[in-house]
């Protein structure tokens, strides 16, 4: 792959390469210390000093589905620009082009190892190659935990990845949701063929009840300055037996400065 830009951070970097085939992706090579993992036990997801630990310790890959995105959030860096669906193999380079790049760090010896389908593109979008992709990584990292991010389609991908899960452990699932206001929701994620409430917390029963399912489903809160956030309604909607909320930071960027998008969290990454 080749390098077309790179951010470095204080645990990893942020890569824009071009795939052999010549589409453009982002992928990110970030590590954390290994406390970090138990942020349900701890009651807190933040980092307890500038010590970021290192790969042997909590090591995370992030690789696109798609080169851009169709779905168009309003506060996403790729600004509803898609440019194609990558292939399994494609998927696959990004994770080598990271390992290759550490070759002192083997993930086998990771004490957590996760690959994270949460860069750019809509996974639910390209739910076949996503699941092909999954059997390859998952054959040659046992232990590795996938984690799916997705809005949420009304397709095959819920059910194809719930199949997924009762076949491989450590399969993980994240649903963005970013308001507890559908309609606001709709208009930050301008796709109509996603789930609503009810019908993510219906599948998220169907997806606990899989024994290898031991992890909740993560909902992904990006939380922006006019959203709602209800408490009654997250007790409603989503059960803290089903779920782990997540609240994220916006990303300042041209796209969403173009939508008049301000993030409501002000605190800042100590990387």
């Amino acid at each position: 792959m080749k390098i077309i830009n790179q951010k470095k951070f204080g645990n990893g970097s942020v890569y824009a390469l071009q795939t052999t085939n010549g589409k453009i992706v982002e992928t990110t090579d970030t590590f954390l210390p290994i406390y970090t993992r138990d942020a349900i036990g701890r009651r807190e997801n933040s980092l307890l000093s500038k010590n970021f630990g290192s790969r042997n310790e909590r090591w995370m890959i992030g690789i696109s589905t798609m080169s851009g995105c169709p779905v168009g959030c309003k506060f996403c860096a790729a600004g509803g620009k898609f440019n194609g669906n990558l292939s399994a193999e494609e998927m696959i380079e990004q994770v080598n082009f990271v390992l290759e790049n550490n070759p002192n760090y083997n993930p086998n010896n990771s004490k957590e190892f996760r690959i994270l389908f949460t860069r750019m593109g809509e996974p639910g979008l390209n739910y076949f190659e996503v699941c092909r992709a999954i059997k390859m990584l998952k054959s040659k990292f046992q232990k590795s935990a996938i984690v799916i991010s997705t809005v949420g389609i009304k397709n095959n991908s819920l059910e194809e990845w719930l199949n997924l899960s009762k076949e491989y452990s450590e399969i993980h699932l994240q649903f963005s949701i970013h308001s507890t206001s559908e309609e606001y929701r709709n208009w930050l994620i301008p796709l109509k063929n996603k789930l609503d409430f009810f019908e993510i917390k219906s599948f998220a029963k169907k997806w606990m009840q899989i024994p290898n399912n031991k992890r909740k489903i993560s909902l992904n809160f990006t939380i922006v300055e006019g959203s709602e956030f209800n408490i009654k309604k997250l007790e409603e909607f989503f059960p803290k037996d089903l779920f782990f909320i997540k609240l994220s930071l916006v990303n300042e960027n041209n796209y969403s400065i173009k939508n008049n998008i301000t993030g409501a969290i002000k605190q800042k990454n100590l990387a």
